[in-house]
């Protein structure tokens, strides 16, 4: 037998229900799983993630995303020891649970055997890069070939070791779609998309957009508030902007729709089908959309085309799987809270937004 092979027990597999999804933060990080947080530069993804990081150490929640305890590891090659001096005070991180190491000159395609080194022989529970663009000076991010030989190791280390790894990377110049080749969200697990509703009057709002859940039933969309209050950054959920139209339903229906009145009866590639409805082809809720358009009978897939069966009609069919669609509980939100504050199980809802692509 080879020593790249290895058979599972299907027998037992089918006896048994699979175990639940090893969540570290749920909806955010899995456990074993490599997860991808993109934004703007500027918009607050390194400070949201070092404030995950000290939420893991404390065992607390933030922005009602309850963290489990464990140690964290976060390896920053963009700030510099004086930025990362500064963000811990302002970020409250603990004076153990958390580590963080300034990467000077560490490259992912030449040191990845220091990276695995550390994360099989501390086996944290979080293991933050900061990030891709540092981490791997003069990559060609467009070029599928380069970028999957720097993802594909480090998704197969975190399911090797069972830490979660969270990689930060940056969006393309528009701000709403990852910079880069396709392939990055092929060798990714997970992948969320940090952003702004366009015109906010509350310049400290974000929202949590995933675009890829590998693990579990893709979770609804997350708002924040990043704040800084005497030299301290509070991060706490927020309320949807007024005039962000909000759905019963979920967005992968709304797509399923929007995509069959605008489809004719040509076949159409993807990115086609994207533009129909306004967004990327990299975006997930599409791609989620087709699929559960094909498995309930309403399009074919021929080849790398969809094409609409003529019977449909294209108003009212909501008919995407249910085990597709199944969101997260919700609760009101909090208003803005410090960023430790007592674990709590509240998510926010989900918002039907088309301005996010």
């Amino acid at each position: 037998m080879s020593d790249h092979l290895r058979f599972l027990d299907v027998a037992s597999m089918s006896a048994n229900p699979p175990p639940p999804v090893p969540w570290l933060a749920p909806p955010i990080l899995p456990r074993a799983a490599l997860t991808v947080l993109y934004a703007p530069g500027g918009d607050g993804k390194s400070l949201l993630a070092m404030a995950l990081t000290a939420a893991v150490a404390h065992g607390g929640s933030l922005a009602g995303i309850d963290c489990q305890h464990g140690v964290s590891i976060y390896v920053d090659a963009e700030n510099g020891e004086y930025e990362i001096h500064r963000r811990v005070h302002t970020l409250d991180l603990p004076p153990s649970g958390v580590r963080v190491a300034e990467a000077n000159g560490l490259d992912l395609r030449r040191h990845f055997n220091d990276v695995h080194a550390l994360a099989m022989e501390t086996k944290p529970d979080l293991l933050v890069l900061d990030s891709l663009r540092s981490l791997t000076p003069g990559l060609d991010e467009n070029d599928t070939k380069q970028t999957s030989m720097v993802l594909d190791p480090l998704r197969r280390l975190a399911h090797d070791s069972g830490t979660a790894v969270l990689l930060i990377h940056h969006s393309n110049k528009a701000g709403r779609e990852f910079r880069g080749a396709s392939s990055i969200r092929d060798s990714v697990d997970v992948l969320w998309h940090l952003g702004r509703h366009d015109d906010d009057p509350d310049p400290q709002r974000r929202f949590l957009s995933c675009r890829k859940m590998r693990v579990a039933a893709e979770p609804d969309r997350i708002w924040l508030r990043l704040a800084i209050d005497r030299g301290r950054v509070l991060i706490d959920q927020a309320d949807a902007p007024d005039d962000t139209p909000t759905v019963h339903q979920p967005v992968r229906r709304a797509l399923s729709d929007d995509i069959l009145a605008g489809m004719n009866g040509q076949p159409q590639r993807l990115a086609v089908v994207a533009g129909l409805v306004g967004r990327g082809p990299k975006d997930g809720s599409v791609r989620n959309a087709l699929a559960a358009l094909v498995s309930s009978g309403l399009l074919e897939r021929q080849g790398n085309d969809y094409i609409k069966v003529q019977a449909v009609q294209s108003a009212g069919l909501h008919l995407a799987p249910t085990d597709l669609t199944e969101v997260q509980t919700v609760q009101p939100p909090r208003g803005l809270a410090p960023l430790h504050p007592a674990p709590a199980s509240a998510l926010t809802a989900d918002v039907y937004d088309e301005s996010d692509q």
